[in-house]
């Protein structure tokens, strides 16, 4: 039987650039075909049908298999039709696992060398040959290997997931049904050579294409929840790892985006997604699968994240903390205390700047939660991590203020008041005393240098660069600032923290801010001025009202206290009136 890691495993080879193919046709293959709402619907609602079928189908399947009559007794319509088959599922399971392991050996030894070839011209097409030869003289297998395996991944290949997200999760469901239907065996031999042959079919220039299967083996495969846990940490390991390294397997970084998108299906799945393998005693397998992958999951997820962490490899640890960051969301807040935050923290003193800034990454995810969650003594934790990375160079201190910038809207006024404005306000005045070692010119700011479609600035030349990163800097400390237009401040804030951090990051760095930039900051000053005074007055009025109030009310003795409470207890107004985010 063929290995299950190795070079003709998923990723075993690439095929060169079909002659003849443009960049617009390298473009459309990354992004992937986006189909019309009309179209996901009607193919979500085939998906879901063909799913719910997979148990009965099954049933047909095994029925009809060489090795079913000694066990049925040949009595195949009865064991059907009076539902009986609950008496002979589980030796009709183990003939089958039987029948794959008595097989698997020839058809891999014969295909073996086609699904690893590197010209990728029909790996997938011999294997699901050899598949079928398996069955010959058997419909049901013959269907399986000729029509739903290759149709299933051709279309999984294409699609753009984020675009068609029912369909893809659709075509997942319908690979987990199968794993489940099937068992652990045909899922962890027979689905694994399908994708690995048509991975390898994927020339080298359809990095999607292979993105989409890694996302479809994971989501659909790994995540069935028959597998193994120790079988599928350690295929999650060996995805990450060749993403990271960008070997001679076909895999790169663009691929970790849907990984990370596929694992976090994994942690996140609900049990009725899986549908299960039958309606009578084996369905409880399916369900109790599923419910095992929905509740392992995390510690599944935490296990590969822990072991990558320590990978002598940085590409690896900087990736493994790009998965990270979308598992937060479904991680419990016990686990991102007791497991995650200690790692992060670790990794956070990496030697490599990489996956400092990945971890600083990881770290603002975390800190949205926890401040969400209320967990003031571990988002302290956090704050404190980050308020000793504003030490390091330029680049990563733009990360951590990127970071605070995400994390404003979450935490509680007492830490974005009393710790990350207080950290962002002498951030900008440490900005404004210490000039830079070349004093540079107003082209070195990335508003100066240029700012491409993408939003980036222009890099700029080698001696600007240390210029360059303050002007980076400056910009996202600006978004900062500009984030408080999110939450209701007190004018006390504004005036003592707010103000003075905006006039210190206006007066620093003079020679790298452009006059655009100048501009930004100005109204953004004049606009919390204004809406300051008017603060203030409304205050000083609702004050001189509430004096008035109760002199007359010591005169007349007719009570008016709530009117004065009322006027004196009104709610402060948000500030940024003029400026959107």
């Amino acid at each position: 039987m063929r290995s299950l890691s190795g070079p003709s495993s998923i990723g075993g080879g690439g095929a060169p650039a079909a002659p003849g193919s443009s960049s617009g046709g390298k473009a459309a293959e990354a992004v992937g075909v986006v189909l019309p709402q009309a179209a996901c619907d009607k193919i979500s609602a085939l998906l879901s049908a063909v799913a719910q079928l997979v148990p009965r189908w099954r049933i047909a399947l095994l029925l009809q298999a060489p090795f079913a009559a000694p066990i049925t007794d040949g009595d195949q319509p009865e064991a059907a039709h009076n539902f009986q088959w609950a008496a002979v599922d589980a030796a009709m399971q183990a003939a089958f696992d039987g029948w794959l392991l008595l097989h698997a050996e020839p058809t891999n030894a014969n295909t073996s060398t086609s699904t690893t070839s590197s010209t990728g011209g029909g790996g997938n097409s011999a294997v699901l040959a050899g598949m079928a030869a398996m069955g010959t003289g058997w419909p049901e297998w013959q269907w399986l290997c000729s029509a739903l395996l290759p149709d299933t991944l051709q279309l999984l290949s294409t699609l753009d997931v984020a675009s068609n997200g029912s369909v893809a999760s659709g075509l997942c469901r319908l690979l987990q049904a199968l794993a489940v239907g099937l068992g652990a065996q045909f899922a962890g031999t027979q689905l694994r050579l399908v994708f690995d042959a048509e991975f390898s079919r994927c020339a080298k220039h359809e990095a999607g294409r292979r993105g989409r299967l890694v996302y479809g083996y994971v989501a659909g495969v790994l995540g069935s929840g028959v597998l193994p846990e120790a079988h599928v940490s350690a295929e999650l390991r060996r995805l990450t790892v060749h993403c990271a390294l960008e070997d001679d397997t076909g895999f790169s970084h663009a691929q970790l985006p849907l990984l990370a998108d596929a694992l976090l299906s994994i942690c996140s799945a609900a049990p009725s997604t899986v549908p299960t393998a039958t309606s009578s005693s084996s369905s409880s397998g399916g369900k109790e699968a599923a419910a095992a992958t929905s509740a392992a999951g995390g510690g599944v997820a935490m296990r590969v994240v822990a072991d990558l962490s320590v990978h002598g490899a940085g590409p690896v640890r900087a990736a493994v903390l790009q998965l990270v960051q979308p598992l937060v969301s479904v991680l419990p807040a016990s686990v991102q205390i007791a497991q995650l935050l200690p790692l992060l923290i670790t990794l956070s003193g990496d030697p490599l700047a990489a996956v400092r800034s990945s971890a600083v990454r990881a770290l603002a995810a975390v800190g949205c939660a926890l401040g969400s969650a209320h967990e003031a003594a571990a988002l302290e934790r956090v704050t404190m991590t980050l308020d000793a990375l504003l030490l390091d160079d330029d680049a990563l201190v733009a990360e951590v203020v990127k970071a605070y910038t995400a994390m404003v809207p979450s935490v509680p006024a007492s830490c974005r008041d009393g710790v990350i404005l207080v950290r962002l306000v002498r951030l900008a005045d440490k900005f404004n005393s210490t000039p830079t070692s070349s004093s540079g010119s107003s082209s070195t700011h990335p508003a100066a240098a240029g700012t491409p479609a993408s939003g980036q600035p222009a890099k700029p030349p080698p001696s600007a660069s240390s210029s360059y990163q303050r002007g980076i800097v400056s910009t996202q400390l600006f978004e900062a600032f500009r984030a408080f237009n999110a939450v209701v401040l007190d004018e006390s804030v504004v005036r003592e923290q707010l103000l003075p951090g905006l006039r210190s990051l206006r007066h620093g760095e003079t020679a790298a801010l452009d006059a655009a930039f100048k501009q930004m900051v100005d109204a953004m000053i004049d606009d919390l001025e204004q809406s300051s005074d008017i603060g203030l007055h409304q205050s000083h009025d609702a004050a001189a009202s509430a004096t008035t109030a109760a002199g007359a009310s010591s005169a007349s003795t007719v009570p008016v206290a709530s009117s004065a409470t009322a006027a004196a207890s009104a709610p402060t107004q948000p500030f940024f009136s003029s400026l959107g985010r």
